[in-house]
């Protein structure tokens, strides 16, 4: 019973940090894809089960570590930060274009696997030498082998928080000379 506490807790805090992922500046289409979320991850009071099916195919697996925190099954920390209120809204930002951004690279998978394809990327950062940022975030470019992006992009850029798992972001990018 407390497992299942915990998927639904999980479940209610996407919930909650999807209610803050809308801008008052967001455009209609961009208003229109947050109602559809929250239509999909809102409760249903009677069948606890199926609230937690469909938190785990909207999101991946993603596990409760607190409120507004969320870890994945490799272990990359997805918490509080940025101005969409977590790292898991602003990470899913890149599963849709955004017409307002003149660069903004989109997954070429439904959103409910980016989280999986992000956490396939992370189990292969050892292919590659972290770049450290002027902030001294750590920058993961992880070759996929694959396109995953809508633009051809072959790799994703994850940022870290220096020695840590605790991501910043994570985006398709066009492969670099690796």
């Amino acid at each position: 019973m407390r497992f299942e506490s915990l998927i639904l807790a999980a479940a209610l805090l996407i919930t909650t940090a999807l209610h803050t992922y809308a801008e008052p500046s967001a455009s209609a289409t961009q208003s229109q894809a947050i109602t559809t979320r929250k239509q999909i991850v809102q409760p249903q009071q009677s069948n606890p089960q199926s609230q937690i099916a469909k938190a785990n195919a909207k999101w991946g697996k993603l596990t409760a570590q607190g409120p507004n925190k969320w870890i994945s099954a490799q272990g990359l920390i997805y918490d509080q930060g940025s101005r969409d209120g977590n790292r898991l809204a602003h990470v899913l930002r890149h599963a849709k274009p955004d017409p307002t951004k003149p660069v903004h690279s989109v997954y070429n998978v439904p959103e409910n696997q980016v989280t999986a394809v992000i956490d396939e990327a992370w189990s292969r950062r050892r292919l590659v030498r972290p770049d450290r940022q002027p902030n001294g975030n750590d920058v993961y470019d992880i070759p996929m082998n694959r396109t995953i992006g809508t633009k051809g992009e072959r790799a994703v850029r994850i940022v870290v928080e220096t020695g840590t798992s605790r991501i910043i972001t994570a985006f398709p990018i066009k492969n670099r000379t690796f």
